[in-house]
């Protein structure tokens, strides 16, 4: 499911919480080194380790919290702003042009 909505183009209203001033947008780096498709293939591996119980109770513990942290994360960089409005329209905060969205 998540996959699907990673590729699904983005709202109008979504780009407008997404979108931060030209000014602000130092404040807003992922905090992740991968981008947000690898950490959703991340996680379901890590699913389906858990899934497949063939792992040892406390190897299904650790993982567990590792997948935890992992969507915690995914959760915080699905949220964080992408775009930023230049004078030239809408850019992504790490420079790249946006000629459309998706």
């Amino acid at each position: 499911m998540l996959k699907a909505v990673l590729k699904a183009p983005l709202p109008e209203h979504l780009i407008e919480q997404l979108t931060v001033k030209e000014s602000d947008a130092n404040e807003f780096r992922s905090p992740l080194s991968t981008d947000s498709e690898t950490t959703c293939e991340y996680c379901s591996a890590l699913t389906i380790v858990l899934l497949n119980q063939q792992v040892s109770l406390d190897q299904q513990e650790h993982i567990t919290e590792v997948l935890y942290e992992m969507l915690t994360m995914l959760a915080e960089d699905l949220k964080a702003p992408r775009f930023i409005r230049t004078t030239n329209g809408l850019a992504m905060i790490d420079g790249e042009v946006v000629p459309g969205i998706h």
